[in-house]
């Protein structure tokens, strides 16, 4: 009986590890996202002449990607096109950022 009661606790701590990686992961990626965002806003980045007058969304990728250049060695992982382009999406209308999100949209449809 023992074995058994061994065996189902070294079960139950091999899935509490790993619901601990996946919770740790899972806050990982917000904390790195709150970054990108907040240094996006900040830095006004969405207000910037070459953001504004972009022919397409990948121009926009390009020039915000630049633009967070400086900051890149802090993030805990590469900033990806995806990324990028949510920046774009988690706004709503009373959120200063609502115009450029439907440009953004508008370009992404060329």
């Amino acid at each position: 009986m023992s074995d058994v009661l061994r065996n189902s606790a070294e079960h139950t701590k091999a899935l509490l590890k790993l619901e601990l990686e996946i919770r740790k992961h899972e806050l990982e990626e917000q904390l790195f996202y709150n970054s990108l965002e907040r240094i996006f806003i900040e830095e006004r980045i969405y207000k910037e002449r070459k953001f504004e007058t972009a022919k397409d969304i990948d121009e926009v990728v390009v020039f915000v990607d630049s633009k967070l250049e400086p900051y890149k060695k802090t993030f805990i992982r590469e900033v990806t096109r995806d990324d990028i382009i949510r920046l774009f999406g988690n706004q709503d209308a009373a959120h200063p950022r609502s115009s450029t999100r439907t440009r953004l949209m508008n370009l992404s449809r060329r």
